[in-house]
């Protein structure tokens, strides 16, 4: 990718005249109405990758001046503001710019809001704080609704547990934690003990529907939120094969909430009989071969007594 730096400096009229701005314009603050020097204007052409930076003067200036025909995309930043990427383009916010051949030049006044901050801590049930735990942060859904988090805010907790956002625009956010999938790999005996992490949405939920909206002001700090991980028991499915040929293994599927499919291989005692714990409690779908396919519920407990005759079954 090729990058070219300009760095937007007052210039004579006359040279102006003879070098005109493709695009430029000012950056303020949304407040004040004050210039903003040293904001850093990124554009990148879509079509064909070139990526250009201005930085703004002490008037809040900045100027691009060769810049062939394309569309391009636009991202402002300045230490302490909401990143933009998007400009107000004849009333509309648009985060895509086009430049037409021998067509006027383009000339926008940036404001830019002071950034807010979201903090605060994961912990366990048992008030441990919970280390290495990703945090994402989702822009404001409604009950019931899907969830799509604010490219690219995650993040990851430090070793006390604790998270920070900063950077962003004022708005209503919802912050999720998703479960560490290591602990999904434990394949613990039959009866054994033990807890998986579930994916929990602030303060301690596991649906969107009582997740609670966190709502930021310009250029407000919210610190100390806490977000308790929930956990499930294991699950353990247990039962028996009646068949004339035992197969070796029977297929525990299930599907994640990412939408990922994850198996589970449970081997066949020669007498038929199998069993398998430290499953994630969730609802499967218990596959042998084309003879078979079951669902099996292990989101309230455990199945020990499946009984399942193969012979009986219709391919």
């Amino acid at each position: 990718m090729m990058i070219r730096s300009f760095c937007c400096i007052l210039v004579a009229t006359s040279l102006m005249a003879r070098s005109p701005c493709v695009l430029g314009g000012r950056v303020i603050d949304g407040s004040s109405a004050k210039p903003l020097d040293r904001a850093q204007v990124f554009i990148r052409d879509i079509d064909g990758g070139a990526a250009y930076r201005a930085v703004t003067n002490a008037a809040g200036s900045f100027c691009f001046r060769e810049l062939d025909p394309g569309s391009y995309e636009i991202l402002i930043k300045h230490h302490g503001y909401a990143d933009l990427q998007a400009v107000n383009a004849g009333g509309v916010k648009s985060a895509t710019l086009v430049i037409e051949p021998r067509a006027r030049s383009l000339e926008f006044t940036i404001s830019m809001s002071p950034s807010t901050v979201i903090a605060g801590i994961v912990m366990l049930k048992s008030g441990d704080p919970l280390a290495d735990a990703e945090v994402t942060l989702y822009g404001h859904f409604p009950p019931g609704g899907l969830v799509t988090p604010v490219d690219p805010r995650r993040t990851t907790t430090d070793a006390t547990g604790r998270f920070r956002f900063a950077g962003i625009e004022a708005g209503v956010y919802h912050l999720g934690v998703g479960a560490q999938r290591e602990t999904l790999a434990q394949d613990l005996t039959a009866g054994a003990g033990g807890e998986q992490q579930l994916d929990t949405f602030y303060p301690a939920s596991l649906t969107t529907d009582d997740a609670r909206g966190i709502k930021l002001a310009s250029g407000q700090e919210i610190t100390g939120l806490v977000i308790t991980m929930q956990t499930a028991p294991f699950r353990t499915l247990a039962g028996r094969i009646v068949a004339k040929d035992v197969p070796t293994y029977v297929m525990a599927i299930y599907h994640e909430p990412s939408g990922a499919e994850t198996d589970y291989a449970i081997e066949v005692k020669p007498d038929g009989t199998f069993s398998r714990g430290g499953l994630p409690a969730a609802t499967y779908t218990v596959h042998i071969g084309p003879k078979f396919d079951q669902r099996i519920d292990l989101t309230t407990g455990n199945v020990t007594n499946l009984v399942i005759e193969l012979d009986n079954r219709q391919p």
